[in-house]
């Protein structure tokens, strides 16, 4: 299915969207001696958005050689080679959405970790879609480098934490998945600095671990317990079906059940509207009569979908 990212993947922060908060104890307090713990990562301008790349890169060891662009018609950000140059190209009013709703630097930080792990694992050198795989690979270094600027471990998840990721059973993995990523990282990198390293944190099958019961506690968002459906929304154009919860939130279904938030029902300023169906950069208004409508460019409107009430 085609629903995104990390929309993440991600335009699962613009104002049609809200955020699902959860604040699980912090299981692993380490006191850190870094003397960049206390120093700020911003990350709302293009300066900012480079000064925080080379902090991160400081951090393995290597010489930053990255060119950092600031591109507004991308929904979040995206690494890439172009004519043998390594890019990293990020929206920088995601960026400021991502430091507004973590209430903190490292939101925007662990964002720009993941891209660069993708550029340092290789992830980009050839032209081909991303897979599940990979986004936990990137995941993990992000874990990684977050522990050793200095991050706790909700810190270093509190992007992953706050949305109900969108996910293609194709391209990416799921957000637990993607939350045990991160935290094998950042265990990973807790683990050398207290001199020794575990078998279970050092494999790459990072899928394998989802059945680790005392994980799924750990990550468990109190959030994503199932809240009954009110209508389902057939869309003739996408083979897809959608159903709006009690929390007027937008679900997708995957191939293998897993239900993700994609959109919201949102209230409509049309009085032809009951309401409006938002996903990604979709919306439809609803009629009274359940029918979904979409205008031309000329102004023109048609029907797109049907609307069904399945909690009468």
């Amino acid at each position: 299915m085609s629903h995104i990212k990390s929309y993440l993947t991600l335009v699962f922060l613009s104002a049609n969207f809200g955020f699902l908060f959860s604040q699980p104890k912090e299981a692993y307090p380490i006191q850190h001696k870094d003397s960049l713990i206390h120093q700020k990562f911003p990350v709302d301008s293009k300066t900012e958005a480079e000064d925080a790349v080379e902090n991160i890169v400081k951090y393995t060891g290597l010489i930053q050689n990255f060119q950092i662009v600031e591109n507004r018609s991308i929904s979040t950000a995206i690494a890439y080679n172009k004519k043998k140059i390594r890019y990293i190209a990020y929206n920088p009013q995601f960026m400021l959405r991502v430091k507004d709703r973590t209430k903190s630097d490292w939101g925007a930080v662990s964002v720009l970790a993941h891209e660069i792990g993708h550029h340092l694992a290789g992830h980009t050198l050839i032209k081909k879609n991303r897979n599940p795989q990979e986004e936990l690979d990137a995941d993990r270094f992000s874990g990684f480098i977050l522990y050793k600027m200095g991050a706790s471990l909700e810190e270093a998840k509190s992007v992953i934490n706050l949305v109900e990721l969108n996910s293609n059973s194709k391209t990416h993995p799921t957000k637990t998945a993607r939350l045990i990523a991160i935290t094998i990282g950042w265990l990973d990198a807790n683990k050398l600095e207290e001199g020794f390293s575990s078998s279970d944190t050092t494999s790459r099958n990072i899928s394998a671990l989802l059945s680790s019961d005392s994980l799924k506690q750990a990550l468990q968002n109190p959030s994503e317990k199932k809240v009954p459906y009110v209508y389902k929304c057939l869309i003739y154009a996408d083979k897809n079906y959608y159903f709006v919860d009690e929390k007027n939130q937008v679900v997708s279904i995957d191939d293998y059940g897993q239900a993700y938030v994609v959109g919201y029902k949102v209230k409509s300023q049309d009085p032809s509207f009951n309401w409006i169906f938002s996903v990604q950069s979709l919306t439809y208004g609803v009629d009274s009569r359940g029918k979904m409508w979409n205008k031309t460019y000329a102004g023109d409107m048609f029907v797109v979908g049907k609307v069904y009430n399945i909690k009468r």
